[in-house]
């Protein structure tokens, strides 16, 4: 049995499947009841809010990182969104999950002082990162 301490967590980097740096593990959540690790808390930066992290999204605690095995799907909220042509869309407004499967995102946008959102399912999206960016075709109007 490997035997890690919360010196061994807390101040690594927490990175995405993609690769994408999170941010440093700042808190352990722990089940007092149970004595067992249930999440982490992970600090983004300054302008950003921290993000809780459950075990069940956790890969692995490497030496220099914490490694997750899915994408937290909080970070896509007030990301901007893109046609697969460049057109600029909106803002994600929510996120539509069910646990941990990403099943699509609302998407705010303005058109003619008048604030609308649409909704978009998983499968329309092409890239998600820096900025979403959607199917040929979706989106377009």
């Amino acid at each position: 049995m490997d035997t890690i301490t919360s010196d061994d967590i807390l101040g690594k980097t927490a990175v995405d499947p993609r690769g994408s740096l999170l941010g440093v593990v700042v808190k352990l959540h722990i089940d007092n009841g149970r004595k067992r690790l249930q999440g982490i808390t992970v600090d983004q930066g300054f302008v950003r809010p921290d993000l809780y992290v459950g075990m069940e999204h956790v890969k692995y605690f490497g030496i220099d990182a914490v490694f997750l095995n899915t994408v937290p799907y909080q970070q896509l909220h007030g990301k901007r969104v893109f046609t697969s042509h460049g057109g600029y869309v909106g803002t994600v407004a929510r996120v539509l999950a069910e646990g941990a499967t990403l099943k699509g995102l609302v998407i705010a946008k303005r058109k003619r002082l008048k604030k609308q959102e649409v909704e978009v399912n998983a499968s329309e999206i092409k890239e998600m990162g820096q900025t979403i960016i959607l199917r040929k075709g979706v989106g377009q109007a």
